[in-house]
């Protein structure tokens, strides 16, 4: 199905994960002709990417289901910082009722009267004919751009590498933005984060018993009773303490790396586009033209560039002050990612070199 600008994402910036994607969203939303929309696909629980034909009120239960993840870990009293939503004693939405995902980023990242647009997008999905769900998208974002008055879409979610593929599929005509930081300090930065930390602990469970990752493929088809039961056994101390080594998140960024770069390698050149975050926060407001005329080479850049490229500020690397072994360690799992970026940067996704490398490496890597 052919996407066009006014019923389907303009781009989408898709990423490891910890690698400063949410800096990119922050800066679009501050463009007056861009709709920002943050962390839209890897919040939704259930199949956000299902075949076949999907009713209003079967988009409505996926946008609005909480996840059974995120509501045990908000139990424990555990939140991700990226969550916008403000839990209180008082608030609509809260850990023993969960939160809809819409409203955990998405909507307060638009507007600060996010739980009356939460009211209005299903009055609005109420109305929407029973369709593809790739239409369902459309029709919802292309409201969203009406309602906010806005030329062009950028949906934004971390860790969207493992949706990268079905998202490709959805929309074969919207541009994608990669963005990739140096995976020692992407690591650096998952051993802290929730989330990223039981994946950490899943990865030692596969290893243990000789199974290929989990996390290489999109799991949004995964039945919400059968997650709320795996969310019960799950002792939310041992993800927060237990200790992980550095080189497992390492190893879970060189994954995500190749298997982006595989996905990312099928598209046309003037599809997708690929920026360092050392560069970006070394050079901001070059950076921010480049990824506006990539965009949309028709939008204004000079005002957005002088008032916020002052927001976006370098931060000091941390993963050399591992002690020596772990940081040993770090940097041999994270050297086939690296190794793929390097060549990505000097050769480009389309050559040879770089597609012999992917397959040797998706071989040996993506299948241990």
């Amino acid at each position: 199905m052919t996407q066009s600008h006014t019923n389907g994402p303009t781009a989408l910036v898709v990423g490891t994960g910890r690698c400063g994607s949410t800096m990119i969203s922050n800066i679009l939303r501050k463009h007056p002709e861009v709709l920002s929309l943050s962390e839209f696909f890897v919040l939704l629980e259930g199949a956000r990417f299902r075949e076949g034909i999907v009713d209003a009120s079967q988009f409505w239960k996926l946008l609005s289901t909480p996840s059974p993840f995120i509501t045990h870990m908000l139990r424990h009293n555990i939140k991700a910082q990226e969550f916008l939503y403000p839990v209180s004693a008082t608030s609509r939405f809260n850990a023993e009722t969960g939160i809809p995902p819409l409203l955990l980023v998405t909507l307060p990242h638009l507007t600060d009267d996010y739980e009356a647009l939460y009211d209005e997008v299903e009055q609005v999905v109420s109305t929407f004919p029973p369709d593809q769900i790739e239409r369902h998208y459309t029709r919802l974002f292309a409201w969203l751009q009406q309602r906010f008055k806005r030329k062009v879409i950028v949906e934004r979610s971390g860790f969207s590498l493992p949706m990268l593929g079905e998202m490709i599929k959805l929309f074969p005509s919207a541009k994608f933005v990669h963005i990739a930081r140096d995976g020692r300090e992407c690591a650096m930065s998952m051993v802290h984060h929730q989330a990223f930390r039981l994946m950490g602990l899943m990865e030692i469970q596969s290893k243990a018993q000789g199974m290929p990752s989990r996390l290489l493929s999109d799991r949004g088809d995964d039945d919400a009773a059968d997650q709320m039961e795996a969310m019960s056994r799950i002792d939310v101390n041992v993800i927060a303490h237990a200790p992980i080594p550095m080189a497992i998140f390492g190893d879970i960024w060189s994954k995500l790396i190749i298997l982006g770069t595989r996905y990312l390698s099928t598209l046309p050149e003037e599809q997708v586009t690929m920026f360092s975050y050392e560069e970006f926060v070394a050079h901001p407001a070059d950076s921010m033209q480049r990824l506006i005329n990539f965009i949309d080479p028709a939008l204004p850049y000079e005002e957005w560039i002088q008032s916020t490229a002052a927001f976006v500020r370098q931060k000091p690397t941390t993963w050399q002050d591992l002690p020596t072994n772990e940081r040993v360690s770090l940097e041999a799992a994270c050297q086939p990612g690296l190794e793929v970026l390097e060549l990505t940067t000097r050769e480009g996704l389309h050559s040879g070199k770089l597609a012999e490398l992917v397959e040797r490496l998706s071989t040996e890597i993506l299948v241990s």
